[in-house]
C-alpha cells in the first residue's frame, strides 16, 4: 500500500491539466469516502499506538521520526467508534501538520477529471463533513471536507493583528475593495470571510473553480468592468475547475494579466508553490493564518493605490500641458 504513494509530490502535475487522484476508503459502513491522494503521505495497516481520552483521538503515534495524533474519522462522521482491530491509518498532512486517519478498508486510487467531482447537494446538512462527490463504478463516493474535520476538533482562529486591522482600515476609508474568493471547504471560506472583512474589505464568495471562473469572465466583459475588484485567492482542490487551472485561464484574459492572484491552501511544500508560480499566481498563503492574509490584501491595496494616483497625476500634467500649448490661429 506504501508504495503507490511513494511519488505523491509528483502527482501535482495533475492539477496543472484540472485533473486530481482520489484514494477511496470506507468507514463502518459500505458508503465510500474518498480523499485527494495531495493529503495523503503513507497508508498503513494501525499500529500500537498510546491511548488518550478524547472522544475523537484514538491515540498517539511515534512513526519515522514523527509524533501525532490518531483520529477516528467513524466517531466524527457517525458518532460511533470505529474498531481497531484490521483497521487502516492513512496518514495525511496538512498545513505543515501531520495526523492520521483510521478507515475501516482502503479501497483504490481513482484518476479523475476536476469536471467529475461535483459539490454536494445544496440542500444537505450544513453540519455534513462532505465537500464534494463523484460517482464511479455504479458507486457514489463521498469526498470528505478534512479541513472541517480538523476544525472540530482543534477550531482554526481567524483573528488578525490590531496593527493590520488599523492598516487595512485606513487604506479601505475611501475605497471598499472586493476580493474574490473560492474554496470548497466551508472552513477555509468562514476565515477567509472573517481576515478579509477585518481590514475592510468586502469578501465575493465562491465554491469551486468554475463559479469563479465564470462569474470573473462575465465581469471582465460586462460595461461595469472590473471596478473595486483587488485580487483573487483561490484554493487549489475545488469541483469542477481545480485552482491551478483557474488561474491559468484567467492569466490568459487581458482584464487579468496583471491583477493579483493567490493559492490557498493545506496543502503546503516546495512542490505546490513551485507549480502556482507556473500557472501564474502571484504567491502562496498557507491556509489558516489570517495575519499572511491580512499583510498580502495590505499589501495589494496600497499598490492599487499608489498605482491610481501615479495614473491620476500623470493626467493631470497632461491636462496642464494641453492647456499651457499656444492655440493655432
Amino acid at each position: 500500500m506504501a508504495d503507490f504513494l511513494s511519488a505523491v509530490d509528483e502527482r501535482t502535475q495533475l492539477a496543472g491539466n484540472n485533473r486530481m487522484e482520489l484514494l477511496t476508503f470506507n468507514l463502518a459502513g459500505p458508503q465510500k469516502y474518498g480523499i485527494n491522494v495531495f493529503k495523503v503521505r503513507e497508508v498503513m495497516l494501525c499500529p500500537e499506538m498510546s491511548e488518550v481520552t478524547d472522544v475523537y483521538i484514538k491515540g498517539i503515534v511515534h512513526l519515522r521520526g514523527s509524533t501525532f495524533s490518531v483520529i477516528d474519522l467513524n466517531q466524527i462522521v457517525h458518532q460511533e467508534p470505529l474498531p481497531m482491530e484490521n483497521s487502516f491509518l492513512i496518514i495525511s498532512e496538512f498545513t505543515q501538520t501531520r495526523q492520521g486517519f483510521v478507515v475501516r478498508s482502503v479501497d483504490r486510487i481513482l484518476n479523475l477529471a476536476w469536471d467529475e467531482i461535483h459539490p454536494p447537494p445544496s440542500n444537505i446538512n450544513q453540519d455534513s463533513f462532505v465537500t464534494a462527490t463523484t460517482y464511479q463504478n455504479n458507486e457514489l463516493v463521498q469526498i470528505l471536507d478534512v479541513e472541517k474535520v480538523l476544525d472540530r476538533i482543534a477550531p482554526q482562529g481567524s483573528a488578525v493583528d490590531d496593527k493590520l486591522i488599523a492598516r487595512g482600515q485606513e487604506l479601505t476609508a475611501e475605497t471598499i475593495y472586493e476580493i474574490v474568493i473560492c474554496d470548497d471547504s466551508s472552513v477555509a471560506r468562514r476565515n477567509l470571510i472573517d481576515a478579509i472583512e477585518q481590514v475592510g474589505c468586502h469578501a465575493i464568495v465562491f465554491e469551486n473553480g468554475l463559479e469563479a471562473y465564470e462569474y470573473l469572465i462575465a465581469r471582465e466583459r460586462s460595461h461595469e468592468g472590473l471596478g473595486n475588484l483587488l485580487m483573487l485567492i483561490s484554493d487549489i482542490e475545488m469541483p469542477e475547475m481545480d485552482g491551478f487551472t483557474l488561474i491559468a485561464r484567467l492569466r490568459q484574459e487581458p482584464e487579468y494579466t496583471k491583477m493579483p492572484m493567490y493559492m490557498h491552501s493545506s496543502l503546503s511544500g516546495d512542490v505546490n508553490e513551485v507549480k502556482a508560480g507556473e500557472m501564474g499566481a502571484d504567491g502562496f498563503i498557507n491556509k489558516f493564518d489570517a495575519n499572511e492574509v491580512a499583510k498580502i490584501l495590505n499589501r495589494c491595496m496600497l499598490n492599487r493605490r499608489d498605482t491610481e494616483r501615479q495614473r491620476q497625476f500623470t493626467l493631470d500634467k497632461e491636462d496642464a500641458i494641453g492647456t499651457s500649448l499656444p492655440q493655432q490661429g
